[in-house]
């Protein structure tokens, strides 16, 4: 499989011309077309969380556990800037780390296994999902067309996450001798082999996400009408 260095390379430059493209023809800002980069690199290194020894993993859980402290001190403050203790300002992203990486993170390295269902498309469908709506949710009031940014940051992550299982599908083959490496086929698939309940787990939480997700008809006629697909 492609190494960690060959993942983010490819992300970052795959996800960064596309939303370059989007930023030159002035369809989004340049704070939009950083968060898509950001968006879509992520996705370049998520399926890789399944390994226990992944640098993805250390990366993907620094950066939600930032976001999470970042979230919830804003939470605590207040949108009006309350002054509020020192100690509790120490105490809860403390917490918020140590319940990440000593109980969640451990949880969930003993619970999945490398190439297996985080190397699946259902996965990232799932991920993406719950990403569009939390984006959505997080930012609509605030952003004029939330609905539209939320799926194109979905898209750019799902673009990095599918980028990242066919780079591990090319690299299970050996052009040169024309040889097939018996890793071929773990990368790449549909859903996760050999485990119905948790195939019926991430398609049920595609339902349930695309059921509460903004209007994907409106987005994809904004998209498809690049006279009117500006998000300002």
């Amino acid at each position: 499989m492609a190494n960690f260095d060959t993942h983010l390379k490819a992300g970052v430059a795959v996800t960064g011309i596309a939303a370059a493209t989007l930023l030159s023809k002035g369809d989004i800002t340049i704070q939009t077309a950083l968060w898509l980069w950001f968006a879509g690199t992520v996705g370049s290194l998520y399926p890789d969380i399944d390994s226990d020894s992944s640098t993805s993993l250390d990366v993907i859980y620094g950066a939600v556990s930032i976001a999470l402290c970042f979230g919830a001190m804003h939470f605590v403050i207040g949108e009006s800037h309350t002054p509020t203790g020192l100690l509790r300002l120490l105490l809860i992203p403390i917490a918020i780390y140590l319940f990440l990486h000593q109980i969640l993170l451990r949880i969930f390295k003993k619970i999945t296994a490398h190439r297996g269902a985080c190397h699946s498309i259902i996965f990232g469908i799932a991920n993406t999902l719950v990403l569009v709506n939390l984006c959505f949710y997080l930012i609509d009031g605030i952003v004029i067309k939330a609905a539209l940014t939320a799926w194109l940051t979905g898209l750019f992550f799902f673009i990095g996450f599918i980028l990242h299982l066919v780079m591990d599908e090319l690299n299970s083959i050996e052009w040169r001798q024309c040889k097939i490496k018996n890793s071929f086929g773990s990368a790449l698939k549909l859903l996760p082999s050999d485990h119905l309940i948790l195939s019926l787990f991430l398609i049920g939480i595609c339902i349930i996400n695309a059921f509460f997700a903004p209007s994907l008809t409106e987005a994809i006629t904004t998209m498809t009408h690049w006279n009117n697909f500006t998000l300002y």
